[in-house]
């Protein structure tokens, strides 16, 4: 084996040994990746199941407050995004139908 041969195998097999720490690295971060992943995708589905919850809350607090006439209750909610109106009263069926 010549010298030039010698010090090129070694430089070889010197870029292999920072290719497999970089690997290492690369493989630690991307776990830690997955694992926030993960946990946030946990967060949304869990979120999703309790939101019919959320708008059954929400609905039954407005309309108690309509009920109520709770002016604090309603300001509450106003100031949580969620507008609170009173249903129309139904329309008969004779003002529904058209000629």
């Amino acid at each position: 084996m010549t010298k030039a041969q010698y010090i090129l195998t070694t430089l070889l097999a010197a870029l292999a040994v920072v290719l497999a720490l970089l690997n290492g690295v690369l493989l630690s971060t991307n776990q830690t990746a997955q694992a926030e992943l993960a946990q946030k995708q946990g967060y949304l589905q869990q979120t999703g199941q309790l939101e019919g919850i959320y708008t059954n809350i929400a609905t039954s607090l407005a309309q108690l407050a309509l009920k109520d006439n709770d002016r604090a209750l309603i300001d509450m909610l106003g100031s949580l995004g969620l507008k609170v109106t009173p249903n129309p009263a139904p329309a008969t069926a004779a003002a529904v139908e058209k000629p």
